[in-house]
């Protein structure tokens, strides 16, 4: 939650202060509404963006650069052993876009200018939920493959050398996630901005 905090602060100083993209942006500090998958709420007028909620998504595990990829949640297990639909198919999110982050950083980062860059991409959902429909796979699917999958080993599903996603069992974390993993490449292609800030 802490490193969370220290992006959003490098975010709001380096990349939303720049006013050739964003007509006005408005950070939501409360937790009902962070729950809802709204961070904060962006106009861009070029895009027909006015007071869009966005989620932001930071690869936090990952500080060199992150991966070639991002990795959405299908579904994650509770401590009771429910399995609980993940925020990417959950009709609960009132989450418009998503900031998604790949961050360059000291490990163990603790103030914001330990923070060496972030790139980042501003993804719309329902443009990456109509590019997996294009591929095949409607929210239905998505939420039965995440049943199916969390069943399985951990690890890579459904991984071809053709496709742009696959699927992940990720057994080794406490809340055991299924997640779409999808590639930058395709990530960026859809993204309505994208870029670096340092």
């Amino acid at each position: 939650m802490k490193q969370e905090r220290i992006v959003a602060d490098f975010l709001d100083q380096k990349l939303y202060t720049i006013k050739t993209i964003f007509d006005s942006v408005q950070r939501i500090n409360d937790y009902t509404n962070q729950l809802l998958g709204c961070d904060v709420k962006i106009s861009i007028k070029s895009e027909n963006m006015i007071n869009s909620i966005v989620d932001e998504k930071a690869q936090l595990y990952y500080l060199n650069g992150g991966l070639p990829t991002f990795a959405f949640e299908l579904s994650f297990f509770i401590s009771t052993g429910k399995i609980v639909e993940g925020w990417l198919t959950s009709q609960s999110k009132t989450t418009e876009f998503y900031q998604l982050l790949w961050l360059t950083a000291e490990e163990n980062f603790d103030e914001v200018t330990k923070i060496k860059k972030i790139e980042y991409a501003l993804l719309s959902r329902n443009r990456l939920l109509k590019y997996l429909e294009e591929e095949g796979l409607t929210i239905k699917d998505l939420r039965e493959k995440a049943i199916t999958i969390s069943k399985m080993e951990a690890g890579a599903h459904e991984k071809e050398p053709h496709k742009h996603f696959w699927f992940f069992n990720s057994t080794h974390l406490a809340e055991k996630p299924v997640n779409i993993v999808i590639k930058k490449e395709v990530i960026k292609k859809l993204a309505i901005r994208s870029g670096f800030v340092e």
